[in-house]
């Protein structure tokens, strides 16, 4: 908390001291003293070195804040949110996330989010970020002391393969990489690697690295090259000595003829890195992902499933177990001539054709009206936050407005779960129950519907405990995009998310929400639009109350510092 009051006072200095910064930054290139101030090209990073967090050398990086701004923040200790921002030299250049995601949610793109970019992590009071070079492909960590003042970055072993994902535990470090080659035509194995690096060992032991089982058996995983550049997006987290990966692939070619697509569940021993149980599939297919480490241990995640299921679809994850229910479900678009693509004809959906427009009993929507966004546990129950496409009305499963990639404003929605949901009474794959839910009464939605399936059958919906906390008008004037959630304290959440019209970008804002999920503050920008780019995919790091956001320039790692006893 300390250190949290300490980062909220250097942001309002830094704040006072940014206009005579500007304005010496203007003058010396008045005078073309700039010129010789360019720094010449980057070397090869340095490999980390061996020793603990606190042993290895930091610099000062000689950078300043820029303040964003600070806000009343009601239900939370400190009162106040101080927003500020800091560019960080670092040994290998740093890719701009906002841009690995370009889509907006009018764009058929919008439904696959691409891997995430940067992971942040905190080892003996020092912050830490790993990310892949937007150069030469070196898998890069950075450490900084908690005021940013000083750090270094290094490479990791690994260079060369994609970055998937990380986290940290235990004092190691733990990624995921995957070998590049491979094309949809010709179907070969995708080359995973699980790495883990330990702090505190000598630097010719401390690597690891094990080859993971990507069969038909294992992990059932393809390489598809440049042909499908979201394939491999997953997420890893650490929890008590094990970890987990929740993974979306394409698959090994079925009976079907065919390279399905859907992710994949699976756990493992954090001191050896060998598989301890495959959970098999979490949803197919499986549009994003979010991953946690629960608060008495296991995992909690979400993935976003188009039809098996259909829906947000909640799991507790532990070695040997997976447990899962759906909390959010959506409309469905359907067919619009009488045959399917399969060569089998269907009746007219009577229910849902008019306006000059004839639906058919049949359905094959990869859409799913939204995206992810994440899981927060509080003492009573989790809170499942995501952003979808309401009518007017707040409804989420009317099967005429399904039509195209947006056909409805998207809002932030969220939905209170009991906390040993696996407990609840399973039905419908489709059907959020009552029992399940914490969040009914005045204010939420409970809805019926459902849709026909590709084979023509009909597959029960219902929605229930569903509130919305935004409200925008018109698609071509804000939607809901890039949503994150962090908690705030112990009884409230921090949104972030930025707005887009069906193409484009607009503005970035934060709210804060209880741990039921009403709005405590509303909706408000989080500096000038541009500021701060939220990437698809990345999720923020909560550190001594403080949240940070990992981006890049280009060239700098740029970090977003939230401040506010989080």
């Amino acid at each position: 908390m300390r250190t949290a009051h300490r980062a909220v006072g250097a942001a309002r200095r830094a704040w006072r001291l940014a206009p005579v910064a500007g304005a010496l930054v203007l003058a010396l290139a008045a005078c073309g003293f700039l010129e010789d101030l360019v720094p010449p090209p980057k070397s090869p990073p340095e490999p980390l070195p061996g020793g603990s967090c606190r042993d290895l050398p930091l610099t000062p990086s000689g950078a300043a804040a820029v303040p964003l701004g600070t806000w009343a923040a009601p239900g939370l200790p400190s009162g106040e949110l101080v927003a500020s921002q800091v560019r960080l030299p670092v040994a290998a250049a740093a890719p701009a996330a906002a841009g690995t995601s370009p889509a907006g949610p009018g764009e058929w793109q919008n439904r696959y989010p691409a891997p995430r970019t940067y992971f942040g992590f905190a080892c003996d009071g020092l912050v830490g970020a790993v990310w892949q070079s937007a150069s030469a492909g070196e898998v890069m960590v950075a450490l900084f002391s908690a005021d940013l003042a000083r750090g270094s970055s290094w490479s990791l072993p690994g260079g060369g393969e994609r970055l998937l994902a990380a986290t940290f535990g235990a004092g190691r470090l733990y990624y995921l990489t995957l070998a590049p080659g491979g094309t949809t035509e010709e179907e070969v194995a995708a080359t995973l690697t699980l790495r883990a690096y330990t702090f505190g060992a000598p630097a010719e032991s401390a690597a690891a690295a094990v080859s993971l089982d990507t069969s038909r058996q294992g992990l059932n995983m393809i390489a598809s090259g440049d042909v499908r550049p979201w394939e491999g997006h997953s997420a890893l987290a650490y929890s008590r000595g094990q970890l987990a990966l929740v993974l979306s692939r394409l698959m090994h070619r079925s009976s079907d003829g065919l390279n399905h697509q859907g992710g994949v569940a699976a756990t493992f021993d954090a001191d050896t890195l060998t598989q301890t149980s495959l959970l098999g599939q979490t949803s197919g297919h499986s549009f994003g992902t979010y991953l946690t480490a629960a608060e008495g241990g296991g995992f909690l995640a979400i993935d976003h499933g188009d039809n098996y299921p259909r829906g947000v679809n909640l799991h507790r994850i532990a070695v040997g177990s997976k447990t899962s229910r759906v909390v959010y479900t959506f409309k469905t678009e359907h067919g619009t001539t009488a045959t399917s693509p399969a060569g089998v004809s269907y009746p007219v959906y009577e229910e849902i054709s008019g306006g000059g427009t004839t639906y058919y009993r049949w359905s094959n929507d990869n859409n799913v009206y939204g995206e992810l966004g994440a899981v927060l546990e509080f003492d009573d129950g989790l809170l499942v936050v995501f952003v979808g496409e309401p009518d007017p009305d707040g409804r989420a499963l009317r099967n005429e407005r399904a039509a195209g990639y947006l056909t409805d404003p998207r809002d932030i929605g969220n939905v209170k779960v009991r906390a040993d949901f696996q407990a609840a009474p399973y039905g419908e794959a489709n059907v959020v129950t009552d029992d399940l839910v914490l969040s009914g009464g005045p204010g939420s939605v409970t809805e019926s519907g459902g849709f026909y399936d590709f084979n023509g059958g009909w597959a029960p919906q219902r929605n229930a405990g569903l509130r919305w906390l935004t409200s925008y008008p018109d698609v071509d004037a804000g939607n809901a995009s890039r949503l994150k959630a962090v908690r705030a304290g112990d009884d409230a959440g921090l949104l972030l998310w930025e707005t887009w019209t069906p193409t484009t970008y607009t503005g970035t804002w934060f709210a804060l929400v209880d741990k039921a999920g009403r709005l405590l503050t509303a909706p408000t920008p989080l500096g000038a639009a541009g500021a701060v780019r939220l990437a698809r995919s990345d999720d923020p790091f909560v550190h001594d109350g403080s949240a940070y956001l990992f981006d890049g320039s280009g060239t700098d790692l740029v970090v977003t510092v939230v401040a506010g006893d989080l």
